[in-house]
């Protein structure tokens, strides 16, 4: 998978862009009616992050999601854990959060800090995009 330019909000108090790609191993699990009722996916995932002036390229970095549906296919749950960034910043730290993270509740946010876990130097990360 990849994907161009989506940008990152309330993270930094300026606009971010990130792009990136990354395979996944996806194992699903259907009733006896052969309807999906939970999708297990580990993923690998590299990300770069843009500013007007600047740019950081990630390193892979590992998760798994854990989906399950209702009888209709509407998502009920979504859940990932692990590594939620892999940013090598100026000065030799390197920016990785990582937990939990319930994506029902950021549904179309692209999402690096967890909601249980570690967040990292956000501080960090965003004075290295600074423009």
């Amino acid at each position: 998978f990849s994907f161009v330019g989506l940008q990152l909000n309330g993270v930094c108090a300026f606009p971010i862009y990130v792009s990136g790609g990354g395979q996944i191993n996806n194992t699903d699990f259907t009733d006896a009616g052969g309807h999906l009722v939970r999708s297990f996916q580990s993923v690998v995932q590299q990300d770069s992050f843009t500013t007007t002036t600047k740019s950081l390229a990630g390193v892979p970095y590992r998760f798994v999601a854990d989906i399950t549906f209702d009888a209709s296919g509407t998502i009920t749950r979504f859940d990932s854990f692990g590594e939620i960034e892999k940013v090598p910043l100026p000065g030799g730290k390197l920016f990785r959060p990582f937990g939990y993270v319930n994506l029902v509740l950021h549904p179309f946010d692209y999402v690096i800090a967890p909601d249980k876990g570690t967040a990292g130097d956000i501080k960090a990360f965003c004075a290295a995009l600074k423009p």
